[in-house]
């Protein structure tokens, strides 16, 4: 715990460096950028059989904070202009609400499961930036994610009238990467493949894809999508939403 809380620190250290003494260059699309993210959207999960093998709604919602530690031909990377890395906080919320649940190995034939879910994370996106000289697709930019953090839940169970609380925390850590291609000045599209584990917790992948386009240096608008390939519980689940981002100028 100590040795990530000084590397957290140390990589903090260097943004606010990069930060400081890189006002004069801009980024391209979401890597190499500074903004503050609000998404929020709906998720469709299909959970095991003999669970509850219907589809329930449920939201998600997060906030993330995006930071340069080191950006292509900016500061000590001057000479370097083909690679770049962003440090990023996430705080994410979701919320579950299962009407007719049913589990068949605690006997549960009627009943309601209602729960919150919240976790924060810090991790760092390396990436490459290839420039193109194209019109379309301007930039090639290939990354890698990883990610360590604390995730918190409470589930409601409610059956016949009687309701029963549950809750648990665990340490989380996500890893993978994927691939954002600046399409024009103002359009990106990226995706990217994760594993997400944690202590006492199943490992699942997630893919996803997101359309960003910057009006202007300041404000973004994303659409994203996300499928969960699903563990011992989730069957699969399907995430639909937007985010909003407010850049600084770099």
């Amino acid at each position: 715990m100590k040795k990530t809380f000084l590397v957290s620190v140390s990589a903090f250290l260097m943004a606010v460096s990069a930060f400081a003494y890189s006002k004069k260059a801009e980024g391209e699309a979401n890597l190499g950028r500074m903004y503050v993210e609000f998404g929020g959207g709906a998720s469709f999960t299909d959970l095991e059989e003999g669970v509850n093998d219907s589809n329930q709604v449920g939201a998600v919602a997060n906030v993330e904070f995006n930071v340069p530690v080191f950006k292509p031909g900016v500061n000590t990377m001057q000479d370097i202009n083909w690679f770049g890395m962003d440090l990023f906080v996430n705080l994410g919320y979701g919320y579950t609400d299962l009407d007719g649940f049913y589990d068949e190995t605690n006997y549960i034939e009627d009943g309601n499961l209602s729960g919150n879910s919240f976790n924060v994370a810090v991790g760092l996106k390396p990436y490459l930036s290839v420039k193109t000289g194209w019109a379309f697709i301007q930039a090639i930019k290939p990354f890698a994610y990883g990610s360590v953090g604390y995730g918190w839940n409470s589930f409601d169970i409610t059956v016949d009238d009687e309701k029963t609380s549950l809750s648990e925390n665990n340490f989380i850590y996500n890893y993978g990467g994927g691939v954002e291609l600046v399409l024009t000045k103002s359009f990106s599209l990226s995706g990217k493949f994760l594993w997400h584990s944690g202590d006492d917790q199943d490992t699942f992948r997630t893919i996803d894809a997101e359309l960003t386009y910057w009006a202007n240096s300041i404000v973004a608008f994303s659409v994203f999508g996300e499928w969960n390939f699903g563990n011992d519980v989730i069957k699969h689940s399907k995430t639909f939403g937007l985010k909003v981002r407010f850049g600084f100028g770099r």
